[in-house]
């Protein structure tokens, strides 16, 4: 009797424990134990906030130039030298981590939920839907894919500084008038449209399995 009432004491508490438990839990809990996994996570925090922090420690702008001091190795003055135009490779390491994380992340975000989407779209669709996106990953995975970017980016970049133009022209926003932004819309463009074949063939198999 002792025994049933602790065996059932013990199944209760170990159901109690799984209803507690959760994929992100059990994730975070092996992701802890995992040295490199940490030693990724501190180097992504430190990268983070030396992007966003970049211009309020760097010790010079990125864009001057001191041809006097050109080509300097490593010093007190520029920690990581300068470049052939006299400009400090620590500040400009800085100021582009900004950009890298930017393009990182939205890259990423577009791409990743471009390939969610399509994927499940490929799995619960009739095969003919299926087949169609499929066969467009299939073409897509078949170019290597920094010369696909490349290409995507000097063919849509003419046509999408025009949108914008034509856009300021018809409203009148000031921001439009920023040269970067046609720039940043294509590069984002150009990688998300690249990134997200891998990511659909992921999601496919997996709703099959499911």
């Amino acid at each position: 009797m002792g025994t049933t009432t602790l065996t059932l004491r013990d199944t209760a508490e170990t159901r109690e424990q799984l209803a507690q438990r959760s994929l992100w839990r059990d994730a975070l809990r092996d992701a802890s134990r995992n040295p490199f996994a940490v030693g990724g996570v501190v180097i992504v925090v430190l990268f983070v906030l030396a992007a966003l922090a970049g211009p309020a420690i760097t010790p010079y702008d990125y864009r001057t130039q001191d041809l006097l001091n050109a080509e300097q190795p490593p010093s007190r003055a520029h920690w990581l030298g300068t470049d052939e135009l006299g400009r400090d490779f620590f500040s400009r390491i800085l100021y582009g981590a900004r950009t890298a994380f930017l393009v990182a992340t939205m890259v990423t975000l577009v791409g990743g939920s471009l390939g969610v989407v399509l994927g499940a779209v490929a799995a619960l669709s009739d095969r003919f839907l299926g087949g169609l996106i499929m066969r467009l990953t299939d073409v897509l995975l078949a170019f290597p894919f920094l010369l696909l970017a490349v290409f995507a980016n000097a063919t849509l970049r003419p046509r999408v500084q025009s949108w914008i133009e034509a856009l300021h022209g018809a409203t009148g926003i000031g921001f439009l008038q920023n040269r970067l932004l046609a720039d940043y819309l294509v590069v984002f463009g150009s990688l998300a449209l690249v990134s997200w074949p891998g990511m659909a063939r992921l999601v496919r198999g997996q709703v099959l399995s499911l």
